[in-house]
């Protein structure tokens, strides 16, 4: 599976780099390098957190360039501790995901293997 892990946290980008060990992962940690990661490729699942810049850019701008793209990927899950940006993410993304959206908030480990089991089931 191909996963595109998008957060600002070099803490969550290691864990996702451990948790998903048997899958091809790319990572982004900032919202300019997610967008042009996008472009480049087709993923099967994509990993958003909403706060990242500073600029007042978030995760919905992410979202948005996902939406643009010509190809749907199976899943996109949202990784937040701001409950708002999960559900404005879920909302630009909604009809655009083949298999379903799932917002998870938290700690980052509890999150990245919440997704872990997501993909295995």
């Amino acid at each position: 599976m191909r996963i595109l892990f998008v957060d600002d946290d070099d803490t969550r980008h290691d864990i996702a780099a451990k948790a998903f060990k048997a899958h091809e992962v790319w990572h982004a940690r900032d919202i300019d390098v997610a967008i042009h990661m996008l472009a480049a490729r087709e993923y099967d699942l994509v990993c958003i957190d909403h706060d990242m810049a500073d600029d007042g850019r978030t995760g919905v701008d992410v979202a948005t360039a996902l939406v643009a793209q010509p190809w749907e990927p199976r899943f996109a899950w949202v990784h937040s501790w701001n409950p708002v940006g999960q559900q404005r993410i879920a909302d630009v993304l909604s009809g655009k995901v083949r298999h379903g959206i799932r917002a998870f908030s938290g700690d980052a480990c509890v999150s990245v293997s919440q997704i872990v089991r997501g993909i295995e089931t």
